[in-house]
């Protein structure tokens, strides 16, 4: 797995400085014909970032298939033998926006039978762009910042002193099951926060920044799962809120939902609030 370490390190070198080259480019900012994995029509960014990791795995020639939010499945090999899950841009409005919180987050499993599950990921990586932050983890080994030192998630274990990460964008108007679900558990917490882009949110609770995350809207897709890999290997506890083992197949067009904290003690008091359990 070192040598995928070292892969994505290069990687992660090349995607920031095309991201700081285009950054005050206004034509990356148009949206083309492109509707990714969540009904949004690509960015001319989005897609360059994406091209970028296609063509990298294709010339290390790693046998491989890749699962990225904007252009679905790109096949390497005849023969392949990892799958890789990429969202090349997380927080896309905000950088229309000229909002300075975007990530990205990439993601190596073993391939079985050309597909692939979230406990098949061996190795992920994510960068926050703009606070130079970089986390990576490699399969039972942790997870660590750039500088190669573990990364832990808060030891708060009381839900009135959590700070609670949070989406409910496009529920509010047709899922009233899931706000009034989500929203038991924030009248409850210490405060909340919503950065615009989900990795961010996932990564800070694998780090200890924040508490927990909560997303049980249906409509995020599994290109965000080498963030939450990230959070299983520091240490933080992930469950479905709708299925009993959290395992979701690694596809761009795959939908998850999920509860994210830092402790069982928290996700179990978590879980009574959103269930009305008192």
């Amino acid at each position: 797995m070192q040598e995928f370490l070292k892969l994505l390190k290069e990687l992660d070198k090349k995607l920031v400085s095309v991201y700081f080259e285009k950054l005050n480019d206004d034509s990356v900012l148009e949206k083309t014909d492109f509707v990714n994995a969540s009904g949004h029509r690509s960015l001319v960014i989005d897609l360059l970032l994406e091209d970028i990791i296609i063509d990298f795995f294709k010339k290390k020639e790693i046998p491989c298939i890749i699962e990225a939010e904007e252009k679905g499945r790109t096949v390497l090999a005849k023969n392949p033998e990892y799958l890789v899950i990429a969202d090349p841009l997380d927080g896309s409005n905000n950088y229309r926006r000229r909002i300075p919180l975007t990530c990205y987050g990439i993601a190596i499993a073993k391939l079985e039978k050309n597909d692939a599950f979230f406990n098949d990921i061996l190795i992920a990586s994510c960068r926050s762009f703009h606070s130079n932050e970089f986390y990576y983890a490699l399969k039972g080994k942790g997870a660590f910042d750039e500088k190669d030192n573990p990364i832990n998630p808060s030891k708060e274990l009381k839900l009135e002193r959590a700070m609670i990460a949070f989406d409910l964008d496009r529920a509010y108007r047709n899922r009233e099951d899931v706000v009034s679900t989500v929203l038991k558990v924030l009248k409850h917490c210490r405060g909340t926060r919503r950065f615009g882009a989900n990795i961010l949110d996932i990564i800070y609770v694998a780090s200890g920044k924040i508490e927990a995350m909560i997303d049980i809207r249906e409509k995020f897709s599994a290109v965000h799962t080498p963030a939450l890999f990230i959070c299983e290997e520091s240490g933080a506890k992930i469950k479905s809120f709708y299925n009993t083992i959290f395992n979701p197949i690694l596809k761009a067009n795959e939908n998850i939902n999920f509860i994210l904290c830092g402790s069982q003690k928290l996700m179990d008091e978590i879980m009574k609030k959103m269930k009305g359990i008192d």
